[in-house]
């Protein structure tokens, strides 16, 4: 079979989990002797140049540029969210030249969701939502602050008004020369009429459009959580063909380490307010300093330079808490080999991240937000808690517990709450992708 997996960015460039998931699943799928080509886009090269081929880990690779010029006006800004067309013309072209026997989309988010159903007009799609791209315009179907948003509303207005008061807020924040420019940015294309609330309330209803067409267009969605599926649903996927299709994580080499005296505490990603290593820090601050607990926050940087800048300073001035530069994904393993407690913070409602489940399967004690989708995947209640969204106090108090009392982090070390499953779950994979092909529901 003939696979032809599509998705916004790839390795080595991005390795956070979706390109992680889609990398190690086509690499499974290849062994087992189906022909695979990874088509992802690659927005450090500007849309319309020509593709590059190229190989990761014995995986063909076909990079499509897709980086798109600076917007100055967020309609603009709005419309290259889920339009990319110079990127999809070339797309859609190289995986026509392939003739996949089917389609397996991972993110559209670079390519646009307008190249969905011109996908599947060549060979049967096939999603898999690990985020809530295909139906949220902000990605994560959350605010700010944690609350949780059930999607769009039937004009998409409400993502708007999201979207319009982030602007705002980054306004507020943005000090020096760049809230000059950011301020620049928002007045002037305003005043002379290139930017304006008629034009951006018709560009989200065209999004909110091009979504439940690309939605529509899937002969099978795998949703990694009920919520993911139940926005999806709502947002025009099938009810019959969208299915929660739980991924698992691909296996990583965790080093064994005894349990010290001094817990090892670490938050392992993306330096993002969403992700709420801010939060970590703020329990930081709220804990005794003779408690015996070290911290270490790793991850790359998010897309807000300001943010990252910010928790780099917290870390600096930090007696406890050290700010790590990225590691490869092949180092990965050996960093929560370093650790004894995971902590995710985060403020939007995960889909099972590969952080989670390959902490849970190495033993380590994990301390998460209380969304469902980290939530759900704690199988067994010795792998670790949660505690409320947002609450830093909370977090500050998990944290105290274990280091008065660090029983739990040695007996999630002894007896791992997680087996691996990722084999599993490629079987399965394997499945739905092999019936789609021969048009089987």
């Amino acid at each position: 079979m003939k696979i032809a997996a599509v998705l916004h960015q790839f390795p080595p460039d991005f390795e956070t989990g979706t390109e992680i998931l889609c990398l190690r699943s086509m690499q499974a799928l290849a062994t087992r002797g189906h022909d695979v080509r990874v088509f992802a886009a690659d927005p450090l090269q500007s849309a319309g140049r020509a593709p590059r081929n190229d190989n990761v880990e014995g995986l063909a690779v076909t990079r499509i540029p897709s980086r798109r010029p600076r917007r100055l006006t967020l309609s603009q800004r709005l419309t290259d969210e889920f339009s990319n067309p110079a990127a999809q013309r070339v797309l859609l072209r190289e995986v026509a030249a392939f003739v996949p026997d089917v389609v397996h989309g991972y993110q559209a988010q670079q390519m646009g969701l307008t190249a969905l159903p011109a996908l599947a007009a060549s060979a049967p799609l096939v999603l898999t939502a690990t985020d809530f791209h295909l139906a949220c315009p902000v990605v994560i179907g959350a605010f700010e602050d944690g609350r949780l948003c059930g999607g769009p509303d039937a004009d998409a207005l409400n993502c708007l008004r999201h979207i319009e008061k982030r602007e705002i807020d980054r306004l507020r924040e943005a000090r020096g020369p760049a809230a000059v420019a950011l301020k620049a940015r928002a007045f002037f294309p305003r005043a002379f009429g290139h930017d304006n609330d008629v034009l951006r309330e018709a560009l989200a209803k065209a999004r909110r459009v091009a979504s439940a067409k690309a939605l529509a267009s899937a002969g099978r969605i795998l949703a990694g959580s009920q919520r993911i599926r139940d926005m999806l649903v709502a947002a025009g996927a099938s009810n019959t063909t969208t299915e929660i299709f739980a991924h698992g994580a691909p296996p990583v080499t965790v080093p064994p380490r005894v349990v010290g005296p001094v817990l090892s505490v670490a938050f392992l990603g993306t330096i993002a307010a969403h992700k709420g290593p801010h939060l970590l820090l703020d329990a930081i601050d709220r804990l005794p300093a003779d408690l015996p607990l070290v911290f270490t926050l790793c991850g790359p940087p998010g897309p807000d330079p300001a943010y990252v800048a910010t928790i780099a300073a917290r870390c600096a001035s930090s007696e406890r808490a050290t700010l790590k530069p990225p590691v490869r994904n092949a180092a990965f393993g050996a960093l929560i080999g370093e650790a004894d407690i995971i902590v995710m913070p985060s403020l939007w409602d995960e889909n099972r991240p590969l952080t989670l489940l390959s902490a849970l399967e190495s033993g380590r004690y994990v301390i998460a937000s209380d969304m469902p989708g980290l939530a759900a995947a704690f199988t067994a209640p010795e792998g670790g808690t949660v505690f409320p969204a947002g609450d830093a106090t909370a977090l500050a108090a998990r944290l105290r517990d274990l280091a008065l009392d660090p029983a739990p982090v040695h007996a999630a070390r002894r007896n791992p709450s997680r087996k691996p499953d990722f084999d599993a779950y490629i079987d399965a994979l394997e499945q739905r992708l092999i019936a789609a092909a021969r048009g089987a529901s």
